[in-house]
């Protein structure tokens, strides 16, 4: 799990990368801060920064004798594809709404969840005939886990374009936020993201009524409990909330990943 990790960062640093090198105008507008776009990185350095990046993780994915399984290069590889046809002409995904979506639910939602759950069971446990596919249909922690994480994936890809709807708007970038506008967007967000933590909680709760020890029934209980708290936090914290204020939306935006990070955090703990 820890060798998987260091490619996966190199992975997203040219995901993330690649999307700044291709937005720098845009960026100048929603985001003046980032590297690029205040001239503080240049872009040949940006450039290369990537390639190696990019040559770095897929390399470090295949050629270990052990730890390269179908599981990591899977989610790598696809993140590496979906990612440039993300950001990069002809494709440029991000032009459109549904388009956009899919490619960010496909890599978080998706492509994380079961193709490391797949390296995890070969690489720790020895099921060498894991792949994503496999352990999506025949396990249902994975299957429940990627349905919660695609849905809040969805979430994040709605909600990132609130803040930056001037800049996509200048930029011909029809995302949600310039279609439908951004109050409408922000509020359907929050209500996914509050439906989304009921729902598992309930769920959790019910399952801890039926659990067959003490342990179990605790831990689902808590699980039930953290996962209404996390959705009243969500509700809570957005009702100061201006959607036409990119501060403010920005700061929500940011609130949503911790959000995101802490159910990762709690999802070892989920029976």
């Amino acid at each position: 799990i820890l060798y998987a990790m260091f490619p996966a960062l190199l992975m997203n640093i040219f995901i993330t990368g690649l999307n700044q090198i291709t937005d720098v105008e845009i960026d100048k507008i929603n985001k003046p801060d980032l590297p690029i776009a205040a001239g503080d990185l240049k872009l040949s350095d940006a450039k290369l920064i990537v390639a190696v990046c990019l040559a770095g993780s897929l390399l470090f994915g295949a050629f270990h004798p052990v730890f390269s399984t179908v599981g990591l290069n899977t989610v790598l590889w696809g993140s590496a594809l979906l990612g440039a046809a993300y950001s990069l002409p002809p494709f440029r995904l991000k032009r459109f709404p549904f388009l956009a979506a899919f490619a960010i639910v496909a890599i978080r939602g998706t492509l994380i969840n079961t193709a490391f759950y797949a390296h995890a069971s070969a690489a720790a446990f020895g099921n060498v005939a894991a792949t994503p596919l496999s352990v999506l249909t025949g396990e249902v922690r994975c299957a429940l886990s990627t349905l919660f994480f695609g849905v809040f994936s969805v979430i994040i890809a709605i909600m990132k374009d609130v803040p930056d709807f001037f800049g996509d708007k200048i930029s011909n970038i029809r995302t949600f936020s310039v279609r439908l506008g951004r109050k409408a967007v922000f509020k359907m967000g929050v209500r996914i993201t509050a439906g989304l933590y009921f729902l598992y909680g309930a769920g959790f709760i019910k399952l801890a009524i039926g659990a067959q020890s003490a342990i179990l029934a605790a831990t689902r209980s808590t699980l039930g409990a953290a996962s209404f708290l996390m959705g009243l936090s969500a509700l809570k914290r957005s009702t100061n909330v201006n959607a036409e204020d990119s501060v403010e939306v920005y700061s929500y935006y940011m609130h949503l990943w911790k959000l995101f990070y802490l159910s990762y955090f709690l999802l070892p703990f989920a029976r």
